[in-house]
């Protein structure tokens, strides 16, 4: 054990377990200093009363450092509030020279305010002898129109009387013809509103007419065109029987044929050819310049004019697209 001046550190160790007593008669701040040095730790440095010394001295060190350092910062805070404590009186004097100053232009303004206020009283009191002498004036020329107004009041009231009498006499003269007005009134009425339904019912009828009408139209439209591609297919079949009995009449024998000239032959095509034109056309589409256009090149525009000429005016009425042809030839 090491010595300070004749005095171990276990003197020491008890001198400041005496002055801090608080420390030894902590019990169960000894039992948790125990358990926290290890036994061998103990035993080393010579049992338990040395050890609970050291860790008492360090104890009491780390918590005289912790005091000084909250009196430092107790220092500082009081520093801090001091340094507040003194703007705030800085800020105090200031606001009392202010107060001062507002409270001397206040006392100005309240002298201020007396004068004028001085001044209004001494206003109102002329204003109130004018207004007074004034009103008596406005009374007397008030009264004066107020019976003026009665006056005329009354004698509107007596005339009001007499055109009620009158008109009140009038209308019970006519309460009788009025009830007959009423009751012709509603008969009209009645009629203008059957006159209204019958309207809407012939409305509708004319509705359900055109309707109808449209539907026999459309009908009429499909007949017709019905009828008329079966008369062309008529005239078509017409047609087709007319050239196989020309053609049976017209058929010459067989030595005939051979020994016949190019001339009967070209008629025969120039026939044929005006044959296949009017059994492929209508006859709202035929023309002769269509027909002339639509020959071969072969034909001769005077062959199958004569043969047309020939075949129309031969027999006429066969066809009405050969009358139209015929027309325009």
């Amino acid at each position: 054990m090491a010595r300070d001046g004749g005095v171990t550190r276990s003197d020491a160790a008890n001198d400041a377990r005496d002055e801090s007593g608080w420390i030894l008669n902590n019990r169960k701040w000894r039992e948790s200093l125990q358990r926290r040095v290890p036994r061998g730790i103990r035993w080393m440095f010579g049992g338990n009363e040395s050890v609970d010394a050291a860790c008492a001295e360090d104890e009491y060190r780390r918590r005289i450092r912790a005091l000084r350092n909250e009196l430092r910062g107790e220092r500082e805070l009081v520093l801090e509030t001091t340094r507040e404590l003194e703007l705030v009186k800085a800020r105090a004097a200031d606001a009392k020279v202010r107060s001062e100053r507002e409270r001397a232009k206040s006392v100005e303004v309240v002298r201020d305010l007396e004068r004028e206020l001085e001044n209004a009283r001494a206003e109102a009191c002329a204003a109130k002898e004018t207004v007074q002498t004034s009103r008596e004036a406005q009374m007397e020329e008030l009264l004066e129109t107020t019976r003026e107004r009665l006056a005329l009041e009354t004698t509107v009231r007596e005339a009001a009387e007499k055109a009620l009498a009158t008109v009140q006499r009038e209308f019970d003269e006519m309460a009788t013809p009025a009830e007959r007005m009423k009751g012709l009134l509603d008969e009209a009425m009645e009629s203008m509103t059957a006159m209204k339904a019958e309207v809407e019912e012939l409305k509708r009828q004319r509705a359900e007419a055109l309707d109808e009408a449209t539907a026999m139209k459309l009908a009429v439209t499909q007949t017709r065109k019905e009828n008329s591609i079966s008369i062309a297919t008529l005239e078509k079949k017409i047609l087709e029987l007319e050239r196989r009995s020309e053609n049976a009449k017209e058929m010459p024998s067989l030595s005939t044929k051979e020994n016949q000239s190019p001339r009967s032959a070209t008629i025969e095509a120039v026939n044929a050819f005006i044959f296949e034109y009017f059994a492929s056309k209508r006859c709202d589409s035929v023309g002769l310049d269509e027909l002339i256009g639509a020959k071969p090149k072969s034909m001769k525009i005077e062959d199958v004019l004569g043969g047309l000429a020939e075949r129309c005016i031969d027999r006429p009425g066969r066809s009405a697209s050969h009358m139209v042809v015929v027309h325009q030839i």
